[in-house]
């Protein structure tokens, strides 16, 4: 599970399009509703309000490809000092689940694009 915080749903809505193009993530919840984020910035307390969260499920081999994503795309454009990506890592659940997710991340992973046999599997 990877966690980011994103400075607007617009960014947010836009960069999960691009997560589940490149095939990094197998799921993602983004957490409306907009909450207050503090940090330090520059040795002093700074807020920023109506942020978004995302939780996002990938498998551990995409883990160092999605953080370079994130790093190299980040959503929230003035975000200090880095994008705040977190990675938690599960160790049990759902081993269908975990098969799925594993699939979805794949090195043939990212949004597969209809073809005509999709449309007419039994020819035309």
């Amino acid at each position: 599970m990877a966690y980011l915080t994103v400075d607007s749903e617009e960014h947010a809505t836009r960069f999960i399009k691009d997560l589940f193009k490149n095939g990094l993530i197998a799921t993602v919840q983004l957490q409306e509703g907009g909450f207050q984020r503090s940090y330090l910035k520059f040795g002093r307390p700074s807020s920023e309000v109506q942020r978004v969260r995302l939780e996002m499920t990938t498998s551990n081999d995409k883990v160092a490809a999605l953080i370079d994503f994130i790093n190299l795309n980040n959503p929230t454009m003035y975000d200090y000092p880095v994008p705040d990506v977190t990675v938690l890592p599960i160790t049990t659940g759902n081993p269908e689940y975990i098969k799925w997710v594993k699939e979805q991340t794949g090195s043939k992973a990212g949004i597969k694009w209809p073809t005509e046999a999709d449309y007419y599997p039994w020819g035309k």
